[in-house]
């Protein structure tokens, strides 16, 4: 039994170490490569990529650019409008007091 557990777990290690090695190899040679680029090659290399479209855009990399919208609203105005609201009950919804359509 000892023999048979031995060497179910030699042929799980061999059947796992494989691809390790492979990525390792595969990760040595992007080093390789990657280290012949400078800095401002690879800088250049991602503008014009992001400008061609071929970057992924997820919500780590999606461009944060803000428009400007004017002056807005002062502290006392907006202020002013969360008073009156509250005084016509505009603010005073919750599950309590909404009025739901009954069934």
């Amino acid at each position: 039994m000892n023999i048979k557990t031995a060497l179910i777990a030699a042929t799980t290690a061999a059947l796992f170490a494989s691809p390790a090695f492979a990525l390792a190899a595969s990760s040595q040679q992007d080093a390789a490569t990657t280290a012949r680029l400078t800095r401002a090659e690879v800088k250049a290399e991602v503008i014009r990529a992001r400008a061609a479209g071929e970057l992924d855009v997820t919500e780590a990399s999606y461009p944060r650019e803000l428009t400007a919208t004017g002056p807005g609203l002062t502290r006392a105005q907006v202020r002013a409008e969360q008073l009156r609201a509250r005084a016509a009950g505009e603010l005073d919804v919750n599950e309590a007091s909404a009025h739901y359509p009954s069934n």
